[in-house]
């Protein structure tokens, strides 16, 4: 089967190496970010402007969705983790939930109203977090975007249960990945982040998993058969 997968925040870590193994395995791949990405059909989208970027994602949506592919994916994975600690206004908080929660709300929307009659395989993934399920202080936004986001899945999972072409939706918690949030993570202080010796121990003792081993699992469960329904699952979980 040959995917059209849609990929945000691929321009590095997790996103840049599902882009890199997908066309290694024949799969087509439009990547979503600021920076130019090094693998896939990149089109520049600031996911900060939710709006604008709706419409980018509408426009490369349609003009490769017309296109035959045996399924289609969208990988909700761009993300930040800024601002860390309890230092923020209204203009952080906005800037941040627009890129992790109204952001991937509005891709989400317009994959499912563009697919909509399109009898394939399809699915949604949000890339999730412990964050969304476990408090962290100085967490407050990433925490209550990830929350956020994992909830609009299982709603839209139950809304797409009544469809005719069903889009399956999964909200995946990928662990620990050696990337560059990780590092901005180690570096933030104990007084914005309390946690941050337990992500320092996780690194020294080198227990940070490759972006290409996630990537590989990643893609085995969009292309797998099996149905999520809006579920919060682990990686290894979904790939089997």
């Amino acid at each position: 089967m040959r995917y059209l997968l849609l990929i945000s925040g691929a321009s590095r870590g997790l996103g840049a190496a599902l882009a890199e193994h997908a066309i290694a395995q024949g799969h087509a791949v439009l990547t979503f970010a600021r920076s130019p990405c090094a693998h896939g059909e990149w089109v520049p989208l600031d996911l900060a402007d939710p709006i604008k970027a709706e419409q980018s994602f509408a426009a490369a949506l349609a003009r490769r969705g017309a296109e035959s592919f045996d399924g289609y994916a969208l990988v909700n994975n761009a993300a930040t983790i800024e601002p860390i600690g309890t230092a923020y206004g209204a203009a952080q908080a906005q800037a941040h939930l627009a890129v992790n929660l109204v952001a991937p709300i509005a891709l989400s929307r317009v994959f499912l109203r563009e697919l909509a009659e399109r009898d394939a395989a399809k699915r949604i993934v949000n890339v999730s977090s412990g964050a969304a399920q476990r408090a962290f202080a100085g967490w407050s936004l990433y925490c209550a975007a990830k929350a956020g986001l994992d909830h609009f899945g299982r709603c839209v999972a139950l809304e797409q249960a009544q469809a005719r072409f069903p889009v399956d939706v999964v909200n995946l918690s990928p662990g620990v990945i050696d990337t560059a949030m990780q590092a901005r993570i180690r570096a933030a202080s104990a007084d914005e982040f309390p946690s941050v010796a337990r992500f320092i121990d996780l690194a020294r003792s080198g227990q940070l998993a490759s972006p290409a081993a996630v990537a590989r699992k990643l893609l085995a469960g969009i292309v797998g058969r099996r149905r999520y329904a809006g579920a919060t699952v682990a990686i290894d979980e979904f790939v089997g």
